[in-house]
């Protein structure tokens, strides 16, 4: 079968309806030549609906449906994947929402050696406000915190090379109970394998996270989804959110440098208090020593 520009890879269990936002975006991408798994891990009844609907609504998408598997389902997700077409992975969690660039900003970046990359994580915090997880892979230490555990990447906003995903020893696995996100113990092994990585800084992924919204019904979660879906839809939109963001991370850079100047004028402040005594008693010395000179002399 012919190679796709990339496959789009759902993991779902109960969020349902909110499938229907987030997969609407993945099929409003610039990039028409793509495939969408949905990979169902012993879905609910309304999952499996929204699900079905999209499959018959859209012959790019594939419904995978399998029973409940350790933790999130990551076997799963393998079992997709051997299978898959797409030159690259993207992948969707079922509550968050893609621009309309995403794909073609992860195949941009995902030529040559580069086998991993991923998107300018953007959270959007329960009120409509925006956070970030600051991330430059680029940098060693983000590396080595992704390696020991440390996840700055959500699901929604990381990709990678199928040729480097079938070069690893161990793909998608049940990740071990000490670990809190199954998609971190994922990333680090791309990182180990020692594949060249890269980073988006514009805006193209909005991620929702569920912990946030715990006891959130399920048309409020729609109906937030369905709201930021078409604000995304809109250029113009588009285009002021992203200066928007630009002055949100212009901001940010400039708190974190005066508390840096505040901290340098505290800790210069502090050592004079720590030395003051020490130089006290130096000019004391150095007084009586002049004076012992002195009488000398007489």
């Amino acid at each position: 079968m012919a190679e796709l520009r990339a496959t789009v890879l759902v993991p779902t269990h109960h969020h349902g309806p909110t499938l229907h936002e987030s997969v609407g975006t993945a099929l409003a991408q610039s990039v028409p030549d793509i495939e969408v798994l949905i990979v169902g891990d012993g879905v609910s009844d309304a999952t499996r609906d929204a699900a079905s609907q999209l499959s018959r609504s859209d012959r790019r998408v594939r419904f995978l449906e399998f029973p409940k598997g350790p933790r999130n389902g990551e076997i799963h997700r393998h079992a997709a994947l051997m299978g898959a077409r797409g030159r690259i992975v993207c992948y969707l969690s079922d509550d968050d929402l893609w621009f309309p660039d995403h794909v073609a900003a992860m195949d941009e970046l995902l030529t040559g050696e580069v086998g991993f990359a991923h998107a300018l994580p953007l959270r959007i915090e329960p009120d409509g406000a925006i956070g970030d997880w600051s991330v430059d892979l680029a940098l060693p230490y983000y590396r080595q915190q992704i390696i020991a555990g440390r996840n700055w990447i959500p699901l929604s906003c990381g990709a990678h090379t199928l040729e480097a995903y079938r070069r690893l020893t161990a793909g998608w696995t049940t990740t071990p109970s000490g670990w809190v996100g199954t998609d971190v113990y994922m990333w680090r092994k791309l990182l180990g394998s020692g594949v060249a990585v890269a980073g988006c800084t514009r805006p193209t992924v909005l991620v929702f996270p569920s912990p946030d919204r715990r006891g959130w019904a399920s048309e409020r979660r729609v109906e937030e989804l369905g709201l930021w879906r078409k604000r995304i839809a809109d250029p113009t939109w588009r285009g002021e959110f992203s200066g928007t963001v630009l002055a949100y991370f212009v901001g940010m850079r400039a708190r974190e440098r005066s508390r840096r100047g505040v901290a340098r004028m505290l800790s210069a402040a502090a050592r004079v208090r720590l030395l003051a005594p020490v130089l006290a008693s130096s000019v004391r010395l150095r007084s009586a020593a002049r004076a012992a000179v002195a009488r000398a002399r007489r």
